[in-house]
């Protein structure tokens, strides 16, 4: 029961956290944020809500038909463990990064989020598929739940790794409330998962998203904030 109390506390400071960011677009440091979630073993849970729930989602992906930008690399595979704010490693928090078993494409990748103590079998809602992409002199994820009931939406990091630090960037949700005709968006009636506010949708085309992503990589006010991992083992 203790577990499930600390789940809900962490879910309503998630909670206002995100409604903080939607309806302010404040852009200080959230420290507070990754300390919460990645020195605690349920980290995974709180960071999947927020960028598949809390954060920007898109209806379309960055992978166009043909596939130009797509890249695989290979050092991205293994176990990468979450730090936090300290820089201290968290075991009890790491994310798996396999390649995807699939007969179309083999650059694509299966991100499944682990706590220490978890009982096999993983469940599809901890399990992501992404895709790397180049857009500019960027690299970025475009990724989705393997859960067949999330929806179908998209996700979108920006990746930068650098020998056994790997660092995933967000997007600050709050962006497009203070910018709504930088990219084509919407915002749903109420909010997901424990959300009262909804967060923005990106509606536009992949190459609109290309676009946008390249005119704005390096723009601290949509990519305020970072996820760091170091490498465990392979």
């Amino acid at each position: 029961m203790a577990v499930f109390a600390e789940v809900e506390q962490l879910f309503e400071e998630s909670q206002t956290f995100s409604r903080n960011l939607l309806v302010t677009s404040d852009l200080r440091p959230i420290s507070k944020v990754n300390t919460m979630l990645f020195t605690k073993p349920i980290g995974w849970i709180l960071f999947s809500v927020c960028v598949l729930a809390g954060c920007v989602s898109s209806e379309n992906g960055l992978v166009t038909p043909n596939r130009e930008k797509v890249v695989f690399d290979s050092d991205l595979l293994g176990d990468w463990a979450c730090v936090n704010f300290s820089g201290a490693p968290q075991p009890d928090s790491s994310i798996r990064i396999e390649r995807l078993d699939d007969k179309i494409s083999k650059e694509s990748y299966v991100f499944t989020w682990l706590s220490s103590g978890q009982i096999a079998p993983i469940p599809e809602s901890q399990k992501f598929r992404g895709t790397l992409v180049v857009i500019g002199d960027s690299r970025y994820l475009d990724f989705s739940s393997m859960d067949q009931n999330s929806g179908g939406r998209h996700g979108f990091l920006k990746v930068k790794r650098e020998k056994t630090d790997l660092t995933l960037y967000y997007m600050n949700p709050g962006y497009f409330a203070s910018n709504p005709t930088s990219l084509a968006h919407r915002f749903d009636e109420g909010g997901q998962g424990p959300f009262t506010i909804s967060p923005p949708v990106i509606t536009a085309k992949t190459p609109e998203i290309h676009r946008f992503l390249q005119g704005h990589q390096r723009d601290l006010e949509l990519w305020p904030e970072e996820l760091n991992l170091k490498f465990r083992r392979r």
